[in-house]
């Protein structure tokens, strides 16, 4: 199945959840349900706030909380018009400067708007930005104060910045420690050479999803690395193969 071979990221479990939803067989076929399920946990740990992955999980199992996290989410979307300029890719790269002023624009009119506040750390993780000024003008609306805080962890640990992300990953509550940021952690913790806390994160990420065999693989190196054998260099003799696929 899928969901063993790779660690899926936010876009590419929707692209299940919108692929497997539409597929005339999904009502009669109990493994494409259950990977719905799985794909559909995945996009919302990496998409915490967005209101049609919100909607999704609403209609599947009520709670209300979430429904008064939707309720604020739905009433603060971009304009139709800047959501457009937000899917094209081609004018993100070409004129980000434009998307920004746009974006700053609407956060200036409404320092709470949450959808021009996840567009511009959009736009910041897109062109490798650390968030600016515009990070301190923003107020979260108090109820979306746990799920912004996870956003910031996961922009900053997407981008290795474990200065920035360990702190707020301490932070979190246990409901935001899912499979997804506790791989994020974990590759935080490493890169900030705390091994016993990345093991312990990798650890806890498989104890939630043990189906995440790519982090299986990364823990059983971690806690029996390969021995070195320096040695080899002198006694044998050393190849450097290249491969080139399709390239002659």
């Amino acid at each position: 199945m899928q969901k063993k071979m790779v660690l899926m990221e936010g876009t590419f479990a929707a692209c299940f959840v919108n692929a497997l939803s539409t597929d005339p067989g999904f009502e009669n076929s109990a493994p494409a349900q259950e990977l719905f399920l799985y794909c559909l946990n995945r996009t919302s740990h990496a998409m915490p706030l967005h209101p049609g992955v919100m909607r999704v999980l609403q209609g599947i199992t009520p709670d209300t909380q979430r429904e008064i996290r939707l309720s604020i989410v739905d009433k603060l979307v971009l304009p139709p018009e800047v959501e457009a300029t937000m899917q094209n890719e081609t004018i993100l790269e070409e004129a980000p400067d434009t998307v920004y002023t746009e974006l700053l624009n609407i956060l200036a009119a409404n320092p709470a708007h949450i959808g021009a506040a996840k567009a511009l750390l959009h736009m910041d993780f897109k062109t490798f930005r650390p968030p600016s000024a515009w990070l301190g003008n923003f107020r979260r609306p108090g109820r979306l104060a746990e799920e912004w805080r996870y956003e910031l962890f996961l922009h900053y640990a997407r981008r290795g910045l474990w200065a920035e992300a360990l702190p707020l990953w301490e932070q979190l509550p246990p409901a935001f420690r899912n499979p997804y940021s506790g791989v994020y952690a974990a590759d935080n913790y490493l890169l900030a050479g705390d091994s016993a806390s990345g093991i312990r994160e990798y650890t806890n990420a498989l104890r939630r999803d043990p189906e995440l065999y790519p982090v299986r693989l990364r823990l059983e190196a971690l806690l029996s690395p390969p021995r070195t054998r320096p040695e080899l260099l002198t006694e044998k003799k050393t190849a450097i193969c290249l491969y080139s696929w399709n390239k002659g």
